[in-house]
């Protein structure tokens, strides 16, 4: 396609098939396209590598050809019969129309109309897009190409991958000894495959650190909140002490009165601090053991609880 003048590919980009004279050359690597193929799962119609499953999608078809993807999709080529142009194309010395023959016509004339335009769609579908393993073109193709203004809105794409998955399943249900189709797709999803594999390491990597480094902030949040606690376990004790003092003073002033206090918090355990009961219990306990005096500050959790019991008494302090 190299040798085609300025004219010929100006044609070719206005039949909306540009990309296809951008393409390089490639080595097909059949063993490794027949190892795809048998990564084929018939009844999902997914690539499986690895436990990861792949589904070749017209998008990243078109992404890779560059060819048109809009319009109907062709899932087959159209049983139409054109006699007129079969006559014409085919192989003066056979019934078939041949590679060679195409070949030959395209890289011989300078012509650039409508006869050069459906040479040169007909050598790439037998080339390049829907190869089979005979070396000439079927005549069903020329639904798609008789009317040359519409080549451009056919969808290229959906006619390339559908041939190819149907390619496929005959190569693995009747397990044929070659593939048919643009194996130079597999070739090209094996080395996404490498790149998504690489991915994911990188991505497993990624995971680890962030487990890490979340553990870290963990720990160190964790850290924070029980140096705050004992902070405030501190202040909390001080605060019962000092309570403690206030109320023994208040005891030896006024001897006639005699007083029972009890202090309940969160830990259920009785502790006897200068004759004054320490009593520790959850919210919930408190509910069931507090009496008409109680007092609870419901934003709390667990509270500081004061029951004075009075009554006349000559004793300092029970």
């Amino acid at each position: 396609m190299n040798y085609f003048s300025d004219e010929q590919k100006a044609a070719v980009e206005k039949a909306g098939l540009g990309a296809l004279l951008t393409l390089k050359q490639i080595k097909i690597q059949r063993e490794l396209c027949k190892q795809i193929a048998d990564c084929f799962d018939l009844e999902t119609g997914e690539f499986i590598f690895r436990g990861i499953r792949i589904k070749i999608t017209m998008k990243e078809v078109e992404y890779i050809l560059g060819l048109p993807s809009q319009g109907e999709e062709i899932k087959e080529p159209p049983k139409t019969h054109v006699p007129s142009l079969f006559d014409k194309y085919k192989c003066k010395e056979g019934s078939n129309i041949t590679h060679k023959t195409l070949k030959d016509y395209l890289s011989s004339n300078e012509t650039y109309g409508d006869d050069f335009i459906r040479n040169f769609v007909l050598y790439t579908i037998g080339f390049y897009l829907c190869p089979t393993l005979q070396p000439h073109v079927k005549s069903e193709y020329f639904g798609l190409i008789h009317n040359i203004d519409n080549i451009k809105n056919l969808n290229w794409t959906s006619l390339v991958l559908n041939f190819l998955i149907a390619s496929i399943r005959e190569y693995k249900e009747t397990k044929a000894a070659n593939l048919k189709g643009n194996v130079a797709l597999l070739q090209e999803m094996q080395v996404n495959i490498q790149e998504l594999q690489v991915t994911n390491q990188q991505l497993q990597v990624n995971i680890q650190e962030l487990q890490v480094l979340g553990k870290n902030q963990y720990l160190a949040l964790s850290q924070q909140i029980s140096d705050g606690l004992a902070a405030l376990n501190k202040r909390f004790d001080d605060f019962i002490g000092n309570q403690n003092v206030s109320l023994l003073l208040w005891y030896l002033i006024t001897p006639e009165k005699h007083e029972t206090v009890l202090y309940i918090t969160s830990s259920s355990q009785d502790t006897e601090l200068v004759r004054i009961g320490l009593y520790w219990a959850t919210k919930a306990n408190l509910d069931c053991l507090l009496e008409s005096h109680a007092h609870l500050n419901d934003e709390a959790s667990t509270a500081l609880y004061i029951h004075v019991s009075i009554s006349h008494s000559t004793s300092n302090v029970v």
